[in-house]
């Protein structure tokens, strides 16, 4: 699967790519047919937000999640996207 990072006004740094990789691979675990994932981080006044967006055959799926720091955001918006996963499963949508 392919990974795009987006960083708006920064550069990432390797192991903020690293965790992102870690994270998607785990999610990629969930349901094998994911195609792509683009991560946006945006660094806000008040907090750090990542924007997950995972596209499969027939269909995107979208979170986001903040947090203090780009690494918590990053676990935020994981575990978001793993609930939807899981409930996509559970309802017997085809993977």
């Amino acid at each position: 699967m392919e990974i795009s990072i987006h960083a708006i006004d920064f550069k990432v740094r390797q192991p903020l790519k690293d965790l992102i990789q870690e994270k998607v691979d785990k999610l990629q675990k969930l349901n094998g047919a994911l195609q792509n994932c683009d991560v946006y981080l945006k660094n806000e006044p008040s907090a750090k937000m990542v924007e997950l967006k995972l596209t499969m055959p027939n269909n995107i799926l979208f979170c986001t999640g903040h947090g203090t720091s780009f690494e918590s955001a990053v676990a935020d918006s994981a575990e978001k996207m793993r609930r939807q996963l899981e409930k996509r499963h559970a309802k017997g949508h085809p993977q």
